[in-house]
């Protein structure tokens, strides 16, 4: 009887020790912004290595707390511009656990991790599980769709100018975008296709308009008419980051996507996974092989 009742009791301790301490001398992971200041999607998928890790049980927790750094930082809005954007990213329990705040190299090996070794389908079930967008801005998503979309064959186009074209990928000309869509037209059949353009070059929307009359949707965001990159511009931050937003899931919303290299239309990819895809200038930070 005794040594029954001593099973027992070894069982519980054990089962008690699983269920408590199944995180002990593993690291919570704080992000902050460390100067880091890249673009809102450049943080995305860091923050998706970071989900990568934490869903595999390889950190005990994780926290996403830009404070009151970064640049869609403004101080009416909140500390945290993330949650501008997204709800909270908090996850995990830090008992047992050794806080750890990611280093500037860290924000770097977990986006190229995302970028180079995670698949399509694994970061969008890791976006399903964790990462929920703002109702409001789903709302006003769900609402321009409606209003612009329709029924439509809708030709996501994707174009990254400014500073893009100088530091990561080489610039491509405005016509070789048009003869890229025009080929597209012919090949899907659609008539009724309309062109969901977004670009931080207001030029580029005033040239696809001349070409595509009648046929070209986009929303009513700032745009650069001097080549200046404009998310490190100091006024309209917030507004900024939101568009940017707006503009990957729009764009994940498309029947086919002509991209250009950029953070921002791979991870409406990411939104997306089964999205035809065609990516006209392949950069430096752009897989090549099967995604």
């Amino acid at each position: 009887m005794c040594y029954q009742l001593m099973k027992k009791f070894l069982a519980l301790c054990l089962l008690y020790l699983i269920i408590n301490v199944p995180l002990q001398g593993k690291e919570y992971l704080i992000v902050r912004d460390n100067n880091y200041n890249h673009g809102l999607f450049s943080c995305f998928t860091t923050n998706i290595g970071l989900l990568d890790l934490y869903d595999k049980g390889e950190c005990a927790g994780l926290e996403v707390n830009y404070r009151n750094k970064g640049i869609y930082y403004e101080q009416k809005k909140g500390l945290n511009w993330w949650t501008y954007y997204f709800k909270p990213l908090k996850l995990g329990n830090t008992k047992n656990a050794t806080k750890s705040i990611l280093s500037s190299q860290g924000h770097v090996d977990l986006a190229l991790k995302t970028l180079y070794d995670l698949p399509k389908e694994r970061i969008h079930s890791l976006i399903k599980k964790y990462i929920k967008v703002r109702k409001p801005i789903n709302k006003e998503i769900n609402r321009f769709v409606k209003n612009n979309f329709g029924d439509s064959f809708i030709i996501g186009v994707h174009y990254r100018g400014t500073d893009k074209n100088v530091v990561e990928a080489p610039r491509l000309k405005y016509e070789r975008l048009y003869e890229a869509v025009v080929k597209l037209i012919g090949e899907v059949n659609q008539p009724n296709y309309r062109i969901f353009i977004a670009t931080d070059e207001a030029q580029l929307i005033d040239y696809m308009k001349a070409q595509f009359p009648d046929r070209i949707v986009c929303l009513p965001a700032i745009r650069s008419s001097d080549g200046n990159p404009l998310h490190y511009a100091a006024d309209n931050k917030y507004r900024k980051g939101k568009e940017a937003v707006m503009d990957c899931l729009l764009l994940s919303r498309c029947h086919y996507l002509i991209r250009t290299s950029s953070n921002l239309s791979l991870c409406s990819t990411y939104f997306n996974p089964n999205i035809p895809v065609l990516l006209l200038n392949p950069g430096v930070l752009d897989r090549t092989g099967s995604p």
